[in-house]
């Protein structure tokens, strides 16, 4: 492992500015990984218990609602002063990010409390939980703290829109904005860090709702909410969220190659069947779109996990498709047939040059 003193030295003999970089900190990757996990995991075990005894303690709070909200957010507040500046004690740290999380399902719990007749039905307390989430999100500034929360604010938001019945316009719209932050993630340097998080959470959000039909589930069963049916069907939502990959790889498209034409509909045909085949196969667009987002951008984390998401999607569709096995081997072999032709035409196009 190469030194940081001897790295800025090496830096400033080649004349590069060295100016803003801030004071090099001991690495933590001396301690090994298996002694790092021990500590974070010890902070955690230590938090539950410490919480557990809180509650046995004091559980005739759980009955009264604002003193409930008042514990969590004293425990969010006790919480923040370690998270504000991460300490080099990963017990510490780990302890105040289990407090945190505590604290935020008491608020969750009293919320809901307060709304007994409705409890999980009324989009209220959801709401109110995503617009709490997005605060701690900007509010306190832990990498692992603000991915929690973006995931959480996610995830809450699509099942409030879920309940309001309009989940064909939320969950595009952010679709539309996790795309947004991935590409725009090193506009602005001192925000690199918050954008990622918030990438890696919604994008968690979006591809767990995906894969689950989180969201939709007020669609599949009876609900109140089928009085706005065109807002809440996941056709729909397939619809709009295959046209922002389409745009997506539009705008990738153009950054590539800036000769090319105002509408690229030869490089998007091939797209357009799995675009209507998402219609049947739920989360098929929004899983091809983040995996595209992370080819572009190079993050194999991302990829991993749209990957992961898309072959859990396929998988899902296979088995749970009624019909028989041999109109299963047609799709099969007709999917097989067109990523063959598309390769075979993008392979000529390219010179015949190995694209993969």
């Amino acid at each position: 492992m190469i030194d940081a003193t001897q790295l800025l030295t090496t830096l400033r003999q080649a004349g590069l500015p060295t100016e803003n970089i801030p004071p090099s900190k001991e690495s933590t990757m001396s301690t090994p990984w298996f002694v790092q996990i021990l500590h974070a995991s010890s902070g955690w075990l230590a938090s539950i218990f410490l919480l557990l005894m809180f509650g046995s303690m004091f559980h005739q709070l759980f009955d009264t609602p604002p003193a409930l909200f008042a514990i969590g957010a004293g425990l969010i507040a006790l919480a923040y002063l370690g998270l504000r500046n991460p300490s080099q004690t990963l017990f510490l740290e780990h302890s105040a990010l289990a407090i945190s999380l505590t604290g935020q399902a008491l608020i969750g719990f009293a919320l809901f409390q307060w709304d007994k007749p409705h409890t999980f039905t009324h989009p209220l307390p959801w709401l109110a939980l995503a617009a709490m989430e997005g605060v701690l999100l900007v509010g306190i500034p832990h990498y692992l703290h603000r991915v929690v929360a973006a995931l959480a604010a996610g995830l809450m938001l699509i099942h409030a829109a879920a309940l309001l019945g309009i989940s064909t316009v939320v969950i595009p719209m952010i679709l539309g904005y996790t795309v947004w932050v991935w590409l725009h993630e090193f506009r602005f340097p001192n925000h690199i860090a918050l954008k990622q998080a918030t990438g890696y959470g919604l994008s968690l959000a979006l591809l767990w709702s995906a894969g689950t039909h989180f969201g939709m589930e007020l669609f599949l069963f009876d609900s109140p909410s089928r009085s706005h049916l065109w807002l809440n069907h996941p056709s729909v939502t397939a619809c709009f969220n295959s046209i922002i990959m389409l745009y997506t790889i539009t705008i990738l498209i153009r950054k590539e190659k800036q000769d090319i034409a105002p509408f690229p509909f030869m490089l998007l045909a091939p797209l357009v069947p799995l675009a209507l085949l998402s219609i049947w196969m739920h989360g098929l667009s929004t899983a091809l779109t983040l995996l595209i987002v992370g080819f572009a951008r190079g993050n194999r984390l991302l990829q991993g996990l749209s990957l992961a998401a898309l072959l859990w999607i396929v998988g899902r569709f296979y088995y749970t498709l009624q019909t028989t096995l041999l109109v299963k081997s047609a799709l099969l072999i007709a999917a097989g047939a067109v990523l063959l032709i598309v390769y075979t035409v993008l392979k000529h196009r390219e010179g015949a040059k190995d694209v993969l």
